[in-house]
């Protein structure tokens, strides 16, 4: 399952029309930016230090765990909504809106494949490969502060500059180190 969908869906239910779902999101941003900050050094350290396979390995059962673990709390999951009959059959890949989306979504997905990529092979260039894995702890640090920033700031009136601020957070952060 979207293990991120689930979670906002939990946080929308519990704090709906409330301050606290901003900071509910800035949270779990956090939270996600730790497990960037912690993952890529023990995977690099487990892979360089036990076998390749290692640092897959230990992610796989913490993915699994935490999945597991997740979708066990039937309790916290929201009700679901009714399904609404929609008379428009066209294909939703039509919207300018989901357009713009996908577009956004596949850009992202190379920067953040492409930085990986080059950050492990910097590493490995420079004879050390497991320092690749603090070089994208490090990035993710930055990532993670700016998420704290971000989610302590709370903001009144229109959404223009919230929507504004964001994004020129996203792109402070996505600057590599």
């Amino acid at each position: 399952p979207s293990v991120g969908s689930m979670v906002r869906a939990r946080w929308t239910a519990l704090f709906r029309d409330t301050p606290q779902l901003h900071t509910a999101y800035s949270f779990e941003s956090i939270v996600d930016e730790l497990c960037f900050i912690i993952g890529p050094p023990l995977a690099a350290t487990l892979s360089a230090g036990w076998f390749p396979e290692a640092g897959p390995v230990v992610a796989l059962v913490f993915l699994l765990t935490g999945v597991w673990w997740l979708t066990a709390l039937t309790a916290t999951e929201p009700k679901p909504h009714p399904h609404e009959e929609h008379t428009d059959r066209s294909s939703a890949l039509r919207s300018p809106g989901l357009q713009v989306l996908v577009a956004t979504f596949v850009a992202t997905g190379a920067i953040f494949g492409s930085v990986d990529v080059a950050t492990l092979a910097f590493a490995a260039e420079h004879g050390d490969k497991s320092l690749g894995g603090v070089f994208l702890a490090i990035w993710a640090f930055g990532s993670c502060l700016a998420g704290i920033v971000f989610g302590l700031m709370h903001f009144k009136g229109k959404a223009e500059p919230r929507w504004i601020l964001g994004i020129s957070a996203m792109a402070v952060s996505m600057i590599p180190l």
